[in-house]
């Protein structure tokens, strides 16, 4: 009976593969985590680069090393979550339409169990939300992040290496705000505050 099911669910995802859900969405599968919330996936046949919408994470800098700590360990949790290989995919323009940088935004869903991804990386501090980027979700987003900023979770706490990987399996750290801790007159805590609201403030917020 359970090689039966099993069977069943295979033809099922095979199903998905093949042609979109519903209008402006599609199943992909997972080829890399080529950044903090940026995917490689397979689309019937053909590679794109992936984009969350409405979410945004630090690069990979090494000349920064607080943000690019940060985005270390999203990508460390989104290799660790999304380790099963197929994401669903819904397009905020209606299909999968390359921006003018050529990558595909879209909303990026867990293609086991439909976790929306977008959310999970606010809700864990793994992201911030994208002010410049507006849709139906962003009030939900907003909420989300509040959430995580008053439970000091990820960008709002302290990483320390490996807590992509364990919040992905389920562990939340929970610690400082990233640019918090020491004295007033402490210049480099100081400097570690202006650098995270500095890359905010790209991208929308008043600092």
């Amino acid at each position: 009976m359970r090689s039966i099911v099993l069977v069943l669910l295979s033809l099922l995802l095979l199903s998905f593969v093949a042609v979109p859900l519903q209008a402006g969405s599609a199943m992909a599968k997972l080829v890399a985590v080529a950044d903090g919330n940026t995917l490689v996936v397979s689309l019937r046949g053909a590679e794109m680069k992936v984009r969350m919408h409405g979410v945004v994470v630090p690069p990979a800098d090494e000349t920064r090393p607080i943000l690019n700590r940060l985005n270390t360990e999203s990508v460390a949790f989104l290799k660790k979550y999304l380790s099963d290989g197929w994401v669903y995919l819904e397009f905020p323009e209606g299909s999968a339409k390359p921006d003018a940088d050529g990558y595909v935004p879209a909303f990026v869903y867990h293609g086991k169990d439909a976790t929306f991804v977008n959310e999970k990386l606010l809700a864990e501090g793994l992201a911030i939300v994208n002010k410049n980027e507006k849709s139906e979700r962003t009030a939900k987003f907003a909420t989300l992040q509040t959430g995580a900023k008053e439970s000091m979770r990820g960008i709002w706490g302290s990483f320390f290496a490996g807590d992509g990987e364990k919040i992905a399996s389920g562990g939340v750290p929970i610690a400082h705000y990233v640019g918090a801790g020491g004295a007033a007159n402490d210049r480099r805590a100081y400097a570690r505050t202006s650098y995270v609201s500095r890359w905010m403030s790209s991208y929308g917020y008043d600092y």
